[in-house]
């Protein structure tokens, strides 16, 4: 109940003798809840809110919602328990550790996870490309792009309909795309077959276009390299190459690696070891001397690339870790953090720590530098000084010189005896009281601060 109301109701809340045979009773009640309205003491849903309680009571509700949480430098109760809610929630998770380091020490923590770096056998994951091109008589560039994720229809001569999942589409000229299906499709598609898809604001039409499907070996020739590839005149980046040969290096088997653009027909490719680009293309079959090879290009609806390993965790010559259920597990995370583990150790096993998992600590070590030094602080020490002294008849002239920090010096310029400027060899002194360097000096970067500088008699010129 709000006190600010219950003084007015004193009066009827005691018995009416009470009122008469006690009335400075009565009062003394009245002026007890009038010192309840002047604080949050009789105010329950104040003392409640961490935004508005009593100081004194931050230590109780801390006692009721994070009893177990230690006492922070970089965060006071009150802000910690602001977050309590968010925290017990997200317990376990990463963003639970970096919220607990940032309250503990005011730093950023990085997990890491050996299993990702533990040697599996035959865990090698293979992937492999699989295409269909494509010519659109309708539709838009944009609304082609949309057929990622969507399902595509093929019809074919008799109007049997096969649905094919599209994973991405790839522009490959002007109308003609090549849509990526997946890499198990088992379907039959033909060259010619129509395909249509429709939404709520727009349709799609077009046929399926032909392209590099397969080679095929007419002549396996002679000296050839496993993993040789060779470019096929006359199209669009078509390279093909041989994949597996034997010891004479004939070659044994071949594949398109990529189906480049541009090929309508079966094509004999003639090839050579010591050529990349094929000697000779024609449509009609080829006669190959010597070394030479002859490969037939296929044309065919589908396109397969050669495939490849996204994961290397069963590579024996990665660099992977064999499993010691000890660090190398499948049940271990490391904290990386410039404090050592013994410094919240105790907290993350009382607070955030899974139960079944191994705990380590990487103790990383940095240091930081201050480089916020004036010009003057960072460039004094490192300039070279050379004084010399000219005799002119009865007078001596001093000169004070310093050599600059640069690597090369191409300087003819005028100078004031108090100002900083390259060493010159030869001086010409006017009545004017300044110096003018007529030749340069190269300096080597590598002797910069060894060098020895030996001056004799200057050559003066004195204009009076």
């Amino acid at each position: 109940m709000d006190t600010t109301k219950l003084k007015l109701l004193i009066d009827e809340q005691f018995p009416e003798f009470y009122r008469e045979e006690f009335p400075q009773f009565i009062e003394f009640v009245k002026k007890y809840y009038e010192y309840l309205e002047s604080t949050n003491a009789g105010k329950t849903a104040g003392i409640k809110d961490i935004d508005e309680t009593l100081d004194l009571f931050v230590t109780y509700l801390k006692n009721e919602f994070a009893k177990n949480v230690p006492e922070f430098g970089k965060l006071d109760d009150r802000s910690f328990l602001r977050f309590a809610k968010e925290f017990y929630t997200s317990r376990g998770s990463e963003d639970s550790y970096r919220f607990l380091f940032r309250a503990m020490f005011g730093k950023e923590v990085d997990i890491f996870y050996p299993s990702t770096v533990i040697l599996r056998a035959s865990d090698g994951r293979w992937e492999q490309d699989l295409s269909i091109r494509i010519f659109i008589s309708l539709g838009t560039v944009d609304q082609v792009k949309t057929l990622a994720g969507n399902k595509l229809t093929i019809t074919n001569e008799f109007g049997r309909a096969t649905i094919i999942q599209v994973l991405k589409v790839k522009e490959i000229a002007t109308n003609l795309y090549e849509l990526f299906i997946d890499r198990f499709f088992s379907g039959t598609v033909a060259i010619g077959n129509s395909i249509s898809f429709s939404s709520l604001n727009f349709s799609i039409a077009g046929v399926i276009s032909e392209g590099a499907a397969s080679v095929s070996v007419v002549d396996p020739g002679l000296g050839f390299i496993s993993g040789s590839f060779f470019e096929v005149p006359g199209t669009t980046n078509l390279k093909l190459r041989a994949s597996k040969v034997d010891s004479s290096g004939s070659i044994l088997k071949s594949e398109i690696i990529v189906p480049g653009n541009g090929f309508s027909s079966v094509t004999y490719a003639l090839v050579t070891q010591s050529n990349r680009t094929a000697l000779a293309v024609s449509t009609s079959i080829m006669v190959a001397t010597g070394s030479q090879s002859v490969l037939q290009i296929n044309p065919g609806p589908i396109l397969k690339y050669s495939g490849y390993y996204s994961s290397s965790n069963g590579f024996l010559s990665d660099a992977m870790y064999l499993q010691d259920n000890d660090y190398y597990q499948a049940y271990s995370y490391v904290i990386k953090l410039d404090e050592q583990l013994a410094s919240y150790k105790s907290v993350v096993r009382k607070l955030l720590h899974p139960d079944g998992m191994a705990l380590w600590g990487q103790f990383d070590v940095s240091n930081n530098f201050n480089l916020s030094l004036t010009i003057s602080q960072t460039i004094v020490p490192v300039l070279q000084s050379l004084s010399d002294s000219i005799s002119i008849t009865d007078q001596i002239l001093s000169i004070n010189t310093t050599k600059a920090l640069v690597e090369t010096v191409y300087v003819t310029d005028v100078m004031s005896f108090s100002i900083t400027k390259p060493i010159a060899e030869t001086i010409i002194l006017t009545d004017s009281g300044s110096i003018e360097i007529q030749t340069a000096q190269t300096y080597a970067s590598e002797a910069y601060f060894a060098e020895t500088y030996s001056k004799g008699a200057p050559s003066l010129t004195r204009t009076w």
